[in-house]
């Protein structure tokens, strides 16, 4: 009955070598299989190509799917698609699910994923990339958060050169959702009982110049094929 017994181990310890061996090759195969498949479609992929197109973006090629820039990122929990990810979509050519998201919105530049990336991924690049691309894409029509907190800031110190608390807030609130002001009134009633808020934006010095000098970054930023947030230049 022993040898029975040790034949018959010794037969289960073989078929479960095999059954191993053989989801090992069939994973590796998979695996070869989509990178081949990413490699032909990234091939004919305009929206990889136009993502590698802004400085620092082209290294987005390198990447090897290790995940190592979504677990160094502190905001990867509030992103829709986690920063590797969107690497791989990227990649993939999906442009509609990427451009509508919320991830590169919520990037926080701490350049942590591009410093701890194996293979020189800059990620930050390329989430500046796609920031620029997004608004681009989704139009005039385009309310994130984000963005509109950005031009809400271009116009303010377009308008005074100045960055005015008051005309900031009710810019931006007007703008994404006009009750949520509500909730700041109690905030701005304190700051002004203790003067630390002033109702009237005052306009500094040379206002010409300032509106020289965006018209000049601006002008820069299209020769370098790289769109700036829209505004508008009041005249001098």
């Amino acid at each position: 009955m022993l040898p029975i017994a040790i034949i018959v181990i010794l037969g289960l310890v073989y078929c479960f070598f095999m059954y191993a061996t053989w989801r090992a090759f069939r994973g590796l195969g998979d695996t070869m299989r989509d990178t081949l498949h990413l490699k032909s479609r990234s091939a004919t992929n305009g929206f990889l190509e136009e993502v590698c197109s802004f400085p620092g973006a082209n290294s987005i090629r390198a990447c090897i799917q290790c995940g190592t820039c979504s677990g160094s990122c502190p905001a990867a929990r509030e992103m829709q698609y986690a920063p590797r990810q969107v690497n791989a979509m990227v990649r993939a050519g999906m442009r509609d699910k990427v451009l509508s998201s919320n991830s590169m919105w919520m990037c926080l530049s701490c350049y942590l994923c591009t410093e701890r990336c194996p293979r020189g991924v800059k990620v930050t690049d390329v989430m500046y990339a796609l920031k620029h691309m997004a608004i681009r894409h989704n139009g005039d029509n385009y309310w994130a958060p984000t963005p509109v907190l950005e031009r809400t800031f271009v116009d303010c110190v377009n308008l005074t050169g100045r960055l005015p608390e008051v005309s900031l807030t009710a810019g931006y609130y007007w703008r994404t959702n006009p009750f949520k002001a509500l909730t700041m009134i109690p905030m701005g009633l304190k700051l002004l009982s203790h003067q630390r808020l002033s109702l009237r934006p005052s306009r500094i010095q040379g206002m010409s110049e300032l509106r020289a000098m965006i018209r000049k970054a601006q002008a820069l930023e299209r020769d370098h094929l790289v769109e700036s947030v829209p505004v508008t230049i009041s005249p001098a």
